[in-house]
C-alpha cells in the first residue's frame, strides 16, 4: 500500500516530478521489478523521450551487497548482478554511450563486483557498503532541487552525500552521535585494473600453508551489515588486502594505490575506504554457495573466484580439537581501571584462534542458578606469550522505571576500526493507546551515547518488518512503550557444575519503561545511567568466548570477580 493516492499497487507507471508535484505520463500492467526487461525499458523510455548530454540513474529500494537489489514486494524478485548487466546490455546505454552516475539509495551496494557489473555503462558509482538507514523524517533526494546544469558527476555525489549525511543528523536523538554510515564515489574507468590486480595479489596466497593466518586477518576485519545479520559476508576491499599483505608473493602496495585512486569521495565514519568485497567467512552454507556462484554469472577475475572456494572449502572441511574442551587455565585481578581477566592457551590454540569476546554476568538473586548477562565486549587481545587477556568495564548500563525499579541492560560494545558503538535490544510498542485496531509492535536495536554517566538512546533502528525494513530509525513519538530485553540462563547446574549448554537454557523478560510525550529524554535523566559493578549489591562473574579460525566457538570457565 502507498501513503498517496496518485501512486497505486495494481499498475507500474512513469512519472514526472515538475513544479506542481507527480505528474503521471506512463501506465503499464503490474511489471516484476526484479525482471531485468522492466528495468531496460525504463531506461530506454528516459532516453527516447528526453535528450540530455547526461543521463544519471538513481536506484532507490533495498540492496544486498553481490546478490543485487531492487527487490519486487508482490514476486519476491531481486534484481542479480547478471540482470542488472543484462538490462543495461539490452538497453541504449553502452561503452559507447555512458549513463554519467549510477547511484544507489540502498544497502550494501558499493562493492567491486557491483562496480565490475557498471563499468561497461556507466563512469561513476555513487554507493554505501554498509546498510543505509532511512526513516519517514527526511527525503534525501531535495538535493535534485539545487543541482545546476555546469555541476559534474563528483559535484553531484557529494550533493547527494550531503543531503544523506543531514538526514543522518536529522535521525539521531542526540548531537554528536553518529550511527555507522559510509558513501562512496567511484571512478568505474578504474575498476577493470583493480579486478586484475587483485587477481594476482590472490593468486600468490598459499592458502595450504598460510589457511589460518588469512581467516583471522578475514574473522578480525568489521564485516559490513553485522548489526543485523551475518550472512552479506561483505568486508572493506582496502582494509582487506592491507591486512593479507604479509602472505602474498605479489606486492600488493599498486592494489592499495588503484583503490585509491578509484574511490575518488569517501563518506565513512567506520575506518573503510569505499568498496567492498564478498569474502565467505560467517554466512550459513547455502549462503555462502549461492554468493560464490555469483560469479559463475558475471564477468569476474577467476583467481579470485577460485581463491574464495579453496578458502571456503578449507574452512568447511578442516577442523581442529584445539578448542574442543573448555578453557580453563584463567585469572582475574584488579588494576587501576577495574577488573582484568586473561586466560592461557596453548600452542594449538594460539595457532587455531580467530576471534574472541567476553561476558560479564550479573547472578539472579531471585532465580537460583540463573545468571544475566549484562555486558560484553570484543576488547581482548592475545598477547605474543599467547595470553588472551582484556580489561573489564568497571561498568554497568542500569535502567530505572517511572516506580524507581531498576534492571541491569544486557548491553554489547563492539569496536569497529577503532569507534565503539555500545548496543542493546528491546521492543517498542503503542500498546497505551486506546484504538486497539492501531497497535504495533517494533523489535529494534537500542543504539547508546555513553559518553556521560547519563547514559542516552542514541537512536533506535527496526531489526525489520514489511513495513519498517533493517535500516529504519524510529521515531519515539510513534510509541508509548520501551520494553528492554532482559535474558537469564543457567549457567551452572543444581550442584554448581558448569553447563556447557547455558546458551540454549535461558529465559527472556521485559522490563518496561514508558515514554513521555518529549521521549528524547525517555523520561529524564537517570533512565538509563552509567554505573560501577561495586555500586550494585550482585555477585559478578565474567567468561571468555573464543573463536577459531574454522568458525567453531568454546568458553573458558566462569570467573568471579571480587569486588
Amino acid at each position: 500500500n502507498w501513503k498517496n493516492d496518485y501512486i497505486k499497487n495494481t499498475e507500474n507507471a512513469i512519472f514526472k516530478l515538475t513544479e506542481d508535484g507527480f505528474e503521471k505520463i506512463e501506465t503499464y500492467d503490474k511489471l516484476n521489478l526484479g525482471d531485468p526487461k522492466t528495468l531496460q525499458k525504463f531506461l530506454d523510455y528516459g532516453y527516447s523521450n528526453y535528450k540530455t548530454d547526461e543521463y544519471d540513474l538513481i536506484l532507490y529500494d533495498h540492496g544486498n551487497a553481490t546478490q543485487g537489489a531492487i527487490v519486487d514486494d508482490f514476486k519476491d524478485d531481486m534484481l542479480s548482478l547478471a540482470e542488472f548487466e543484462k538490462a543495461l546490455d539490452d538497453s541504449e546505454f553502452s561503452s559507447d554511450n555512458k549513463l554519467e552516475i549510477v547511484l544507489f539509495r540502498t544497502c550494501l551496494n558499493s562493492t567491486i563486483e557491483v562496480a565490475s557489473v557498471f563499468d561497461d555503462y556507466a563512469d561513476y558509482l555513487v554507493a554505501s557498503e554498509e546498510i543505509t538507514w532511512g526513516s519517514g523524517l527526511t527525503d534525501v533526494l531535495s538535493f535534485l532541487n539545487n543541482i545546476k546544469y555546469e555541476d559534474d558527476a563528483i559535484t553531484f555525489g557529494k550533493m547527494f552525500i550531503d543531503s544523506y549525511d543531514e538526514q543522518m543528523d536529522t535521525i539521531s536523538y542526540f548531537n554528536g552521535y553518529e550511527l555507522g554510515s559510509t558513501y562512496a564515489i567511484t571512478d568505474l574507468s578504474k575498476v577493470k585494473e583493480i579486478i586484475d590486480e587483485l587477481g594476482n595479489f590472490v593468486k600468490g596466497i598459499d592458502l595450504d600453508k598460510d589457511y589460518a593466518k588469512v581467516a583471522r586477518v578475514r574473522g578480525n576485519l568489521f564485516q559490513f551489515a553485522s548489526d543485523s545479520t551475518n550472512e552479506i559476508d561483505t568486508v572493506d576491499l582496502y582494509n582487506l588486502i592491507k591486512g593479507l599483505s604479509n602472505y602474498s608473493d605479489y606486492d600488493g602496495n599498486k592494489l592499495l594505490d588503484l583503490i585509491n585512486e578509484a574511490v575518488v569521495y569517501n563518506w565513512s565514519n567506520l575506518g573503510t575506504n569505499g568498496l567492498s568485497i564478498y569474502f565467505p567467512y560467517k554466512g550459513s552454507v547455502l549462503t555462502k554457495t549461492q554468493l560464490i556462484n555469483v560469479y559463475d554469472e558475471i564477468d569476474f577475475n577467476s583467481n579470485y573466484h577460485s581463491f574464495i572456494k579453496e578458502f571456503n572449502k578449507k574452512k568447511t572441511t578442516s577442523s581442529s580439537k584445539a578448542f574442543d574442551s573448555m578453557l580453563v587455565d584463567t585469572e582475574i585481578k584488579t588494576n587501576s581501571d577495574g577488573y582484568e581477566a586473561s586466560l592461557k592457551l596453548n600452542d594449538d590454540q594460539i595457532n587455531t584462534y580467530s576471534d574472541s569476546i567476553y561476558i560479564v554476568f550479573a547472578k539472579s538473586k531471585d532465580r537460583e542458578g540463573k545468571y544475566q548477562p549484562i555486558y560484553s565486549s570484543d576488547n581482548t587481545i592475545l598477547d605474543e606469550d599467547g595470553t588472551l587477556h582484556t580489561d573489564i568495564g568497571n561498568h554497568c548500563i542500569i535502567a530505572t522505571d517511572e516506580d524507581g525499579e531498576v534492571t541491569f541492560v544486557n548491553v554489547y560494545d563492539r569496536n569497529i576500526n577503532g569507534r565503539v558503538v555500545t548496543r542493546g535490544f528491546g521492543v517498542v510498542n503503542n500498546w497505551n493507546i486506546a484504538d486497539v485496531s492501531d497497535w504495533e509492535t517494533k523489535a529494534v536495536t537500542l543504539y547508546f551515547d555513553t559518553s556521560s554517566d547519563d547514559v542516552k538512546v542514541g537512536a533506535i533502528a527496526s531489526l525489520g518488518d514489511d513495513e519498517n525494513p533493517e535500516g529504519t530509525v524510529l521515531d519515539l513519538k510513534d510509541y508509548g512503550i520501551l520494553d528492554i530485553t532482559i535474558s537469564d540462563y543457567y549457567i551452572t547446574d543444581s550442584s554448581g557444575n558448569y553447563n556447557d549448554n547455558w546458551e540454549g537454557d535461558g529465559s527472556v523478560y521485559m522490563f518496561e519503561i514508558s515514554l513521555d510525550e518529549n521521549t528524547h529524554d525517555l523520561n529524564g535523566e537517570g533512565v538509563f545511567k552509567k554505573v560501577k559493578l561495586e555500586d550494585q549489591d550482585y555477585e559478578y562473574y565474567v567468561l571468555f568466548k573464543v573463536f577459531d579460525v574454522y568458525g567453531n566457538s568454546t568458553y573458558s570457565e566462569l570467573m568471579k570477580i571480587e569486588n
